[in-house]
């Protein structure tokens, strides 16, 4: 039985498979996704940030 793909090794299959798809050394029509994953990485990451800041300076009760 496998485990379930990581999110890095599906994002590899997904863009080896886009490789894949090109006809006559061009690309096929379809949208980029890499900015998509770059958005939510960049979202996470500045809630995490937010959070950590406030939980450190939270006044103590």
């Amino acid at each position: 039985m496998t485990g379930t793909p990581s999110y890095a090794e599906y994002v590899r299959a997904e863009r080896k498979a886009r490789e894949e798809r090109r006809e006559y050394g061009e690309r096929l029509s379809m949208p980029a996704d890499d900015w998509i994953d770059f958005l939510m990485r960049t979202i996470a990451a500045t809630i995490i940030a937010t959070a950590r800041i406030f939980t450190r300076h939270r006044p103590a009760t």
